[in-house]
């Protein structure tokens, strides 16, 4: 997008908005990690963040540009994983947000860091992660906005809904 995704608007307010209020409303604890601890590392230096400044035993990671994941889906996500070492979503025979990973797989992280692969997908083999496949009619909430014209198809769903 050549620009920080979590600012971009989508109706009244921005993608990252979105995830935090529907974050809010599971009334589990949130927080937006804004600076990586090992910066120019993709998402795996955002979960390295999270797990090594977590007081948590598990942190859920969702992407700021998944506007549409819904309280529904979040609530049975955990319901179905809770107290899993490692959980990712399969969408489109690919593994990756929303995640849930448990603060003992820290070492993988960092060890991962240090590897050319930064992959979630490899992370997720790394630590054998369970599978979590989305429920029939879920699937459209685990879209990610990654280009202009994903962005423009994004405000008109948004907008369609009469969310904004």
């Amino acid at each position: 997008m050549g620009r920080d995704k979590a600012r971009l608007r989508l109706g009244e307010g921005t993608m990252l908005g979105q995830i935090k209020e529907t974050v809010s409303k599971t009334g589990r604890p949130f927080r937006v990690i804004l600076q990586d601890l090992v910066p120019g590392k993709g998402p795996l230096g955002g979960v390295y963040t999270a797990l090594k400044t977590t007081s948590y035993d598990e942190v859920l990671f969702l992407a700021c540009d998944m506007p549409f994941v819904e309280v529904e889906f979040l609530n049975r996500f955990f319901e179905k994983n809770a107290n899993s070492r490692a959980v990712f979503t399969k969408c489109k025979s690919r593994l990756g947000f929303p995640f849930l990973l448990s603060r003992q797989i820290l070492s993988i992280v960092a060890g991962q860091l240090g590897t050319k692969d930064l992959s979630l997908n490899q992370l997720a083999k790394k630590v054998r992660a369970k599978v979590f496949t989305p429920p029939p009619g879920t699937e459209n909430q685990l879209c990610n906005v990654n280009t202009p014209l994903e962005l423009r198809l994004a405000r008109k769903t948004w907008n369609h809904r009469g969310d904004g």
